[in-house]
């Protein structure tokens, strides 16, 4: 089942951890509408935030970040910062929860795949960022796998 709704302060799970406490400060309790001022004022804050966050809001916040990639509505200097952190995050969340994140990757393959074909589109160095091509095979098999 796809999560739909915030996350509840419960589904954060221990917030005595520095980096779960951190991201729960800045995304707990918002909607996905609400965040998407925090993406723009601090991208790489934000993509590390969702990378330590526990699975159930991740669920639910990764498609906020989704939705601000799709905007387009950011300055060039953080298009390769939101669109290879988001490949990122979900190369890292796939390898720890396949099962979860297959729930929700229908709703993201179409961007992951645009960004995975069009690095240069997302203005994103190969040699910065690395291949994502090769990320994205990696996801579709952890997601096939599972």
């Amino acid at each position: 089942m796809i999560e739909e709704n915030i996350p509840l302060e419960e589904d954060w799970g221990d917030l005595s951890d520095r980096d779960i406490y951190y991201a729960f400060e800045y995304f707990g309790g918002k909607t996905n509408a609400e965040l998407q001022d925090e993406f723009r004022k601090n991208i790489h804050e934000r993509c590390f935030n969702l990378g330590n966050m526990p699975i159930k809001p991740f669920l639910y916040y990764i498609l906020g970040l989704a939705e601000y990639i799709v905007s387009n509505d950011f300055d060039e200097f953080n298009t390769p910062l939101a669109a290879s952190g988001f490949v990122e995050i979900l190369e890292k969340k796939v390898n720890e929860y396949p099962s979860q994140i297959k729930l929700i990757y229908p709703k993201l393959i179409s961007l992951l795949k645009d960004i995975a074909e069009n690095q240069l589109k997302y203005d994103i160095d190969v040699d910065i960022y690395g291949d994502l091509k090769k990320s994205f095979e990696n996801i579709n098999k952890a997601i096939e796998q599972c």
